[in-house]
């Protein structure tokens, strides 16, 4: 893995994004904040469980290592997550203009919500382990 193909990955996944978020716009907010009885509630909180898994790990990135994902309650319209999604992607986009193959393979420590790990940068965002 390197650094071309970690922003080819990232450009999918901010494409893939912007496509669902688009296709979601056209329901009203009773729509979008039903409780549809799924894994995550229902639209909202399937976007913000989305939304959540992806600040998480990014926060990893970064070196820092949050106690506790974003909730559904933090997001009480579609417009309202579009533009926090929006403002990390931006964020997203100056952190990989920083980084280069060398910085891919470094090691570090992070804590997730139970433990302490050391991967490289490239297999916490991509990695199934």
């Amino acid at each position: 893995m390197n650094l071309q193909d970690i922003e080819s990955l990232y450009q999918y996944d901010k494409w893939a994004t912007n496509r669902t978020i688009d296709m979601v716009t056209p329901l009203t907010q009773e729509q979008f904040a039903k409780n549809l009885n799924s894994s995550h509630g229902g639209v909202r909180g399937t976007l913000t469980h989305i939304y959540a898994a992806d600040w998480i790990w990014f926060e990893r990135w970064k070196g820092n290592s949050p106690t506790s994902l974003i909730q559904e309650s933090d997001f009480p319209t579609l417009v309202s997550l579009k533009e926090k999604w929006e403002g990390h992607f931006g964020e997203i986009d100056s952190f990989i203009k920083k980084l280069n193959d060398k910085k891919l393979l470094e090691r570090w420590s992070y804590k997730d919500i139970k433990e302490t790990r050391t991967p490289s940068r490239w297999d916490i965002k991509f990695s199934t382990r």
